[in-house]
């Protein structure tokens, strides 16, 4: 069979179209997603007998460099998926794998591997055979540990730990030189690891519903761009955060906050700032000095809107009290880059 007569056979068994790309008879792109509902994978409502046939179909694609599989409620994959040696994207998440296939492991050109929202509760020591990987995600699972190998990935940038059962955090990950973006949340976490000034690539950073106090060992991470530190209990903040000169998204909301540092006011590349769910009294004014501001959110805090000041006037949005209307719901804490 040809690639176009391997896709018209998965199509029958799906019973509709499929998204694929097609360059000189190859098929290099195929995904199971349903981008008219993103929560249910095309392949969902099939039998496992039929799972089976459409991924034994998908594994004689070996021309696939793209591979979306999210939300098919897959339990393994077949081990023809071992001979598509030219894949460099997969996305696993939300299927129900208790661990990572070990063919996965022998697809070394991956550079984007999604594995988030399954049932895993280990990483295999073969993780560090994907030496060109540049993005793992394995946010909400059962993972309580990192093997050491994981530092074979010299190339990663992109790691996402969220949700785990982790019992204390993988020191480990700070021998990972290249991280630009990670994430990390609902743990019992009390303080950032100061190793992470180790970082000096980290652009991007989410320690989402922990028990941290303070954000001071972010302070040495010069380039971040985005914070996420909400839900976090976080009551004061040290003037040393005008060290994050290129911060352009930063949300604080529900902690413990009053007041804001003077060091606030040199934060010039600061857009979008989250500050609801705390103890403010008044907007604080070192926000005037910030000029591409154009996103402030502050409600459930203790301000009286009927006094604000007029710098707020020149901020395109602002989100004082619920209900929020449609343009101003504060989603904007789901940021692009996690």
């Amino acid at each position: 069979m040809n690639d176009f007569e391997v896709v018209n056979r998965i199509e029958k068994i799906i019973g509709r179209k499929i998204s694929v790309n097609f360059d000189n008879g190859v098929c290099n792109k195929l995904s199971l997603g349903n981008e008219n509902y993103p929560f249910y994978g095309l392949a969902r409502h099939l039998s496992d007998k039929d799972k089976a046939k459409v991924l034994n179909l998908v594994s004689l694609l070996s021309g696939l460099e793209r591979l979306d599989l999210r939300q098919n409620l897959l339990g393994s994959l077949p081990n023809g998926f071992s001979e598509l040696k030219k894949l460099k994207y997969l996305d696993l998440a939300s299927n129900n794998l208790g661990e990572i296939p070990e063919l996965v492991f022998l697809l070394e050109d991956l550079e984007f591997l999604n594995l988030g929202v399954n049932q895993l509760s280990y990483i295999s020591d073969n993780i560090g055979s994907l030496r060109k990987l540049e993005k793992l995600y394995l946010h909400k699972n059962k993972i309580e540990y990192l093997p050491l190998s994981i530092t074979e990935l010299s190339d990663l940038k992109v790691l996402n730990l969220y949700l785990n059962r982790f019992k204390v955090f993988p020191l480990v990950v700070f021998d990972l030189d290249c991280i630009s973006t990670f994430a990390w949340g609902v743990s019992d976490l009390e303080c950032i690891p100061d190793q992470i000034e180790r970082w000096k690539d980290l652009e991007y950073v989410s320690f989402v519903a922990n028990k941290i106090e303070n954000i001071e060992p972010l302070f040495n991470n010069c380039n971040l761009l985005g914070v996420r530190v909400h839900k976090n209990r976080i009551s004061n903040i040290s003037g040393r955060i005008c060290n994050l000169e290129k911060m352009r998204q930063i949300s604080l909301y529900q902690n413990e906050l009053s007041i804001l540092p003077e060091g606030f006011s040199t934060l010039y590349n600061v857009e979008m700032i989250n500050l609801a769910q705390n103890n403010f009294k008044n907007i604080p004014s070192c926000l005037s000095k910030l000029e591409k501001l154009s996103w402030l959110s502050m409600h459930d805090n203790e301000i009286n809107i009927n006094e604000l000041p007029c710098f707020v006037g020149n901020i395109k949005k602002m989100i004082l009290e619920r209900p929020f209307t449609n343009d101003s719901v504060p989603t904007w804490n789901k940021l692009d880059y996690m």
